[in-house]
Protein backbone atom coordinates (compact mmCIF):
# COMPACT_ATOMS: atom_id res chain seq x y z
CA UNK A 1 0.00 0.00 0.00
CA UNK A 2 1.02 3.25 -0.82
CA UNK A 3 0.24 7.15 -0.31
CA UNK A 4 -0.18 11.26 -0.34
CA UNK A 5 -0.07 15.17 1.09
CA UNK A 6 -1.56 18.85 0.09
CA UNK A 7 -1.10 22.74 -0.35
CA UNK A 8 0.96 26.01 1.02
CA UNK A 9 -0.58 29.27 1.89
CA UNK A 10 1.69 32.07 3.12
CA UNK A 11 1.46 36.31 3.86
CA UNK A 12 2.25 36.96 0.35
CA UNK A 13 -0.81 34.64 -1.32
CA UNK A 14 -3.19 35.85 0.96
CA UNK A 15 -2.07 40.04 -0.18
CA UNK A 16 -1.94 38.69 -3.33
CA UNK A 17 -5.93 37.33 -3.28
CA UNK A 18 -7.42 40.86 -2.31
CA UNK A 19 -6.23 42.40 -6.14
CA UNK A 20 -8.00 38.67 -7.39
CA UNK A 21 -10.68 39.48 -5.50
CA UNK A 22 -11.25 43.24 -6.70
CA UNK A 23 -9.95 42.01 -10.18
CA UNK A 24 -12.90 39.56 -10.53
CA UNK A 25 -15.19 42.23 -9.08
CA UNK A 26 -14.64 44.84 -10.93
CA UNK A 27 -13.82 43.03 -14.36
CA UNK A 28 -14.59 44.66 -17.73
CA UNK A 29 -14.16 43.27 -21.56
CA UNK A 30 -14.03 39.96 -22.62
CA UNK A 31 -14.96 37.38 -20.63
CA UNK A 32 -12.35 35.13 -19.02
CA UNK A 33 -12.01 31.66 -17.60
CA UNK A 34 -10.10 30.01 -14.48
CA UNK A 35 -9.98 26.48 -13.13
CA UNK A 36 -11.53 26.46 -9.88
CA UNK A 37 -11.69 23.18 -8.49
CA UNK A 38 -13.48 22.55 -5.14
CA UNK A 39 -12.12 20.47 -1.90
CA UNK A 40 -13.42 20.36 1.78
CA UNK A 41 -12.42 17.88 4.17
CA UNK A 42 -15.78 18.38 5.40
CA UNK A 43 -18.65 18.41 3.45
CA UNK A 44 -20.90 18.02 5.90
CA UNK A 45 -20.15 21.23 7.48
CA UNK A 46 -20.10 23.36 4.31
CA UNK A 47 -22.48 24.39 1.55
CA UNK A 48 -20.25 22.67 -1.54
CA UNK A 49 -20.79 26.23 -3.44
CA UNK A 50 -18.01 27.15 -0.20
CA UNK A 51 -15.80 24.42 -0.41
CA UNK A 52 -12.16 25.60 -0.99
CA UNK A 53 -10.50 26.58 -4.32
CA UNK A 54 -7.86 23.58 -4.55
CA UNK A 55 -4.74 24.56 -6.01
CA UNK A 56 -3.78 21.22 -7.16
CA UNK A 57 -5.88 17.72 -7.74
CA UNK A 58 -4.50 14.30 -5.78
CA UNK A 59 -5.36 10.76 -7.53
CA UNK A 60 -4.33 8.40 -4.62
CA UNK A 61 -5.55 4.94 -5.95
CA UNK A 62 -3.73 3.21 -2.58
CA UNK A 63 -6.78 4.68 -0.85
CA UNK A 64 -9.53 3.34 -3.39
CA UNK A 65 -11.15 0.58 -2.82
CA UNK A 66 -9.16 -2.86 -3.99
CA UNK A 67 -9.28 -3.52 -7.44
CA UNK A 68 -9.87 -0.21 -8.57
CA UNK A 69 -7.81 0.74 -12.04
CA UNK A 70 -9.43 3.80 -13.34
CA UNK A 71 -11.31 6.78 -12.17
CA UNK A 72 -12.80 9.54 -13.42
CA UNK A 73 -11.97 13.37 -12.58
CA UNK A 74 -14.43 16.38 -13.51
CA UNK A 75 -12.55 19.17 -13.06
CA UNK A 76 -14.33 23.07 -12.50
CA UNK A 77 -13.65 25.88 -14.81
CA UNK A 78 -15.01 29.44 -13.71
CA UNK A 79 -16.20 32.24 -15.68
CA UNK A 80 -15.04 35.85 -14.77
CA UNK A 81 -17.97 37.49 -16.68
CA UNK A 82 -21.48 37.04 -16.97
CA UNK A 83 -23.33 33.84 -18.22
CA UNK A 84 -24.59 34.43 -21.59
CA UNK A 85 -27.98 33.09 -23.67
CA UNK A 86 -26.18 30.96 -26.29
CA UNK A 87 -23.27 28.49 -25.79
CA UNK A 88 -19.40 28.79 -25.27
CA UNK A 89 -16.74 26.28 -26.30
CA UNK A 90 -13.67 26.36 -24.23
CA UNK A 91 -9.95 24.45 -25.00
CA UNK A 92 -7.79 23.03 -22.75
CA UNK A 93 -4.09 21.63 -23.67
CA UNK A 94 -1.62 19.66 -21.43
CA UNK A 95 1.22 21.27 -20.73
CA UNK A 96 3.97 18.75 -22.16
CA UNK A 97 6.80 20.43 -20.60
CA UNK A 98 5.29 20.11 -17.08
CA UNK A 99 3.97 16.48 -17.35
CA UNK A 100 5.27 13.32 -16.57
CA UNK A 101 2.48 11.27 -16.78
CA UNK A 102 1.44 9.02 -20.40
CA UNK A 103 -1.34 9.07 -22.09
CA UNK A 104 -3.30 5.69 -22.38
CA UNK A 105 -1.23 4.70 -19.91
CA UNK A 106 -1.35 7.13 -16.71
CA UNK A 107 -4.98 9.19 -18.08
CA UNK A 108 -7.37 8.85 -21.19
CA UNK A 109 -10.58 10.55 -22.18
CA UNK A 110 -9.27 14.00 -21.62
CA UNK A 111 -12.08 16.37 -22.81
CA UNK A 112 -9.68 19.28 -24.64
CA UNK A 113 -12.56 20.59 -26.09
CA UNK A 114 -15.49 21.72 -23.40
CA UNK A 115 -18.32 24.05 -23.54
CA UNK A 116 -20.11 26.58 -21.16
CA UNK A 117 -23.45 26.11 -21.49
CA UNK A 118 -26.15 29.03 -22.09
CA UNK A 119 -27.48 30.47 -18.67
CA UNK A 120 -24.29 29.14 -16.85
CA UNK A 121 -20.74 30.42 -15.90
CA UNK A 122 -19.18 27.27 -15.09
CA UNK A 123 -18.41 24.35 -17.04
CA UNK A 124 -16.29 20.97 -16.47
CA UNK A 125 -12.96 19.61 -18.00
CA UNK A 126 -13.39 15.75 -17.60
CA UNK A 127 -10.62 12.40 -18.00
CA UNK A 128 -9.79 9.45 -16.79
CA UNK A 129 -7.30 8.35 -14.41
CA UNK A 130 -5.20 5.22 -15.02
CA UNK A 131 -3.53 2.89 -12.45
CA UNK A 132 -0.10 1.65 -14.52
CA UNK A 133 2.63 -0.03 -12.90
CA UNK A 134 5.31 2.90 -12.27
CA UNK A 135 2.78 4.68 -9.78
CA UNK A 136 3.41 2.15 -7.45
CA UNK A 137 7.28 3.28 -7.36
CA UNK A 138 6.77 7.29 -8.01
CA UNK A 139 4.75 10.01 -8.32
CA UNK A 140 3.54 11.34 -11.71
CA UNK A 141 2.40 14.85 -12.86
CA UNK A 142 -0.23 15.95 -15.33
CA UNK A 143 -0.66 19.60 -15.46
CA UNK A 144 -3.94 21.37 -17.57
CA UNK A 145 -3.68 24.82 -19.16
CA UNK A 146 -6.76 26.76 -20.31
CA UNK A 147 -6.38 28.24 -23.84
CA UNK A 148 -7.95 31.78 -24.92
CA UNK A 149 -10.30 32.20 -27.45
CA UNK A 150 -12.86 34.38 -29.12
CA UNK A 151 -14.88 33.58 -26.08
CA UNK A 152 -12.69 33.81 -23.35
CA UNK A 153 -9.54 35.52 -21.98
CA UNK A 154 -7.15 34.15 -19.08
CA UNK A 155 -7.26 37.27 -17.24
CA UNK A 156 -6.01 35.72 -13.79
CA UNK A 157 -2.76 34.85 -12.61
CA UNK A 158 -2.33 34.49 -8.93
CA UNK A 159 -5.32 33.24 -7.26
CA UNK A 160 -5.38 31.73 -3.73
CA UNK A 161 -8.47 31.70 -1.32
CA UNK A 162 -11.71 33.40 -2.42
CA UNK A 163 -14.62 35.62 -0.67
CA UNK A 164 -16.81 33.40 1.38
CA UNK A 165 -15.00 29.88 0.66
CA UNK A 166 -14.60 27.22 3.36
CA UNK A 167 -10.79 27.27 3.83
CA UNK A 168 -9.31 23.67 4.19
CA UNK A 169 -6.10 22.80 6.41
CA UNK A 170 -3.16 23.61 3.35
CA UNK A 171 0.64 22.04 3.80
CA UNK A 172 3.26 22.56 1.44
CA UNK A 173 3.41 19.83 -0.82
CA UNK A 174 2.78 21.69 -3.87
CA UNK A 175 1.54 25.33 -4.38
CA UNK A 176 0.31 26.66 -7.80
CA UNK A 177 -1.72 29.95 -7.47
CA UNK A 178 -2.15 30.05 -11.15
CA UNK A 179 -5.50 29.28 -11.87
CA UNK A 180 -4.84 29.42 -15.29
CA UNK A 181 -3.44 25.74 -14.97
CA UNK A 182 -4.08 22.75 -12.92
CA UNK A 183 -1.98 19.96 -11.95
CA UNK A 184 -2.91 16.14 -11.44
CA UNK A 185 -1.09 13.85 -9.42
CA UNK A 186 -0.89 10.43 -9.74
CA UNK A 187 0.39 7.76 -7.28
CA UNK A 188 -0.20 4.50 -5.76
CA UNK A 189 2.79 5.66 -3.17
CA UNK A 190 2.12 5.51 0.32
CA UNK A 191 3.31 8.64 1.98
CA UNK A 192 2.56 10.59 5.83
CA UNK A 193 -1.05 11.37 6.49
CA UNK A 194 -2.33 14.77 7.34
CA UNK A 195 -2.94 13.73 10.77
CA UNK A 196 -0.26 11.76 12.51
CA UNK A 197 -0.11 12.15 16.47
CA UNK A 198 2.94 12.77 18.25
CA UNK A 199 1.72 9.08 20.53
CA UNK A 200 1.87 7.07 17.05
CA UNK A 201 6.25 7.72 16.85
CA UNK A 202 7.99 8.68 13.39
CA UNK A 203 5.83 7.97 10.41
CA UNK A 204 6.99 4.98 8.22
CA UNK A 205 5.03 3.55 5.06
CA UNK A 206 5.13 0.00 6.90
CA UNK A 207 3.90 1.18 10.35
CA UNK A 208 0.97 3.13 8.32
CA UNK A 209 0.35 -0.53 6.64
CA UNK A 210 0.17 -1.80 9.76
CA UNK A 211 -2.04 0.22 11.30
CA UNK A 212 -4.36 0.02 7.74
CA UNK A 213 -4.43 -3.82 7.94
CA UNK A 214 -5.05 -4.11 11.76
CA UNK A 215 -7.55 -1.61 12.00
CA UNK A 216 -10.19 -2.01 8.58
CA UNK A 217 -12.89 0.31 9.67
CA UNK A 218 -10.60 2.94 9.42
CA UNK A 219 -9.26 4.46 5.90
CA UNK A 220 -6.18 6.00 4.96
CA UNK A 221 -8.24 9.18 4.25
CA UNK A 222 -9.92 8.62 8.09
CA UNK A 223 -6.03 9.81 9.07
CA UNK A 224 -7.11 13.22 7.72
CA UNK A 225 -8.72 15.13 10.27
CA UNK A 226 -9.47 14.36 14.13
CA UNK A 227 -13.54 13.80 12.72
CA UNK A 228 -13.22 10.78 11.33
CA UNK A 229 -9.83 9.61 13.80
CA UNK A 230 -11.02 11.57 17.17
CA UNK A 231 -8.47 11.54 20.18
CA UNK A 232 -10.38 8.59 21.73
CA UNK A 233 -9.55 6.42 18.40
CA UNK A 234 -6.03 7.51 18.57
CA UNK A 235 -5.61 6.34 22.13
CA UNK A 236 -6.86 2.88 21.22
CA UNK A 237 -4.48 2.28 18.11
CA UNK A 238 -1.70 3.74 19.83
CA UNK A 239 -2.66 0.97 22.78
CA UNK A 240 -3.08 -2.21 20.61
CA UNK A 241 -0.16 -1.23 18.47
CA UNK A 242 2.06 -1.17 21.70
CA UNK A 243 0.39 -4.27 23.11
CA UNK A 244 0.98 -6.15 19.22
CA UNK A 245 4.86 -4.72 19.34
CA UNK A 246 5.72 -5.83 22.90
CA UNK A 247 4.05 -9.36 22.69
CA UNK A 248 6.00 -10.06 19.10
CA UNK A 249 9.14 -8.65 20.79
CA UNK A 250 8.83 -11.52 23.71
CA UNK A 251 8.15 -14.06 20.91
CA UNK A 252 11.36 -13.45 19.31
CA UNK A 253 9.97 -11.73 16.22
CA UNK A 254 11.03 -8.04 16.83
CA UNK A 255 9.17 -5.66 14.63
CA UNK A 256 10.87 -2.93 12.76
CA UNK A 257 11.32 0.12 10.75
CA UNK A 258 12.93 0.33 7.18
CA UNK A 259 15.70 1.56 8.99
CA UNK A 260 16.08 -0.88 11.28
CA UNK A 261 15.26 0.61 14.41
CA UNK A 262 12.38 -0.79 16.49
CA UNK A 263 8.92 -0.10 15.86
CA UNK A 264 7.39 2.69 18.27
CA UNK A 265 4.32 3.86 19.56
CA UNK A 266 3.89 5.65 23.19
CA UNK A 267 3.73 2.27 25.34
CA UNK A 268 6.47 0.11 24.35
CA UNK A 269 9.18 0.02 26.86
CA UNK A 270 12.21 0.97 23.96
CA UNK A 271 12.49 4.40 22.49
CA UNK A 272 12.64 5.34 18.63
CA UNK A 273 16.44 4.56 18.26
CA UNK A 274 16.86 1.56 19.99
CA UNK A 275 18.11 -1.29 18.07
CA UNK A 276 16.60 -4.98 18.79
CA UNK A 277 19.46 -6.44 20.57
CA UNK A 278 19.60 -2.98 22.53
CA UNK A 279 16.10 -3.95 24.44
CA UNK A 280 15.85 -5.83 27.23
CA UNK A 281 12.26 -7.15 28.65
CA UNK A 282 11.83 -7.74 32.64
Amino acid sequence: MKKLIYIGCCLLGLLAFSSCEKEMDDYQGQDGLYFDVQYTDTPHYTNPEMWAHQLYTWVRFFSMPEGTNETQLSLKVNVVGEACDYDREFDVAVVTDSTTAVAGQEYKDLSEHCVIKAGETCGYVTLTVLRSERISDEVVQLQLTLLSNEYFNLPLTYLVEMPGRYSEELTAFYRNPDPRVHNIFISDVLTKPKLWPVAFGDYSNKKMEMFLEFYPNKSYDDYSTTSTLPTVVQNIIVEMTANYLIENFRAGNPITDPDGTMMYVNGVPWDETSMPEDVVLE
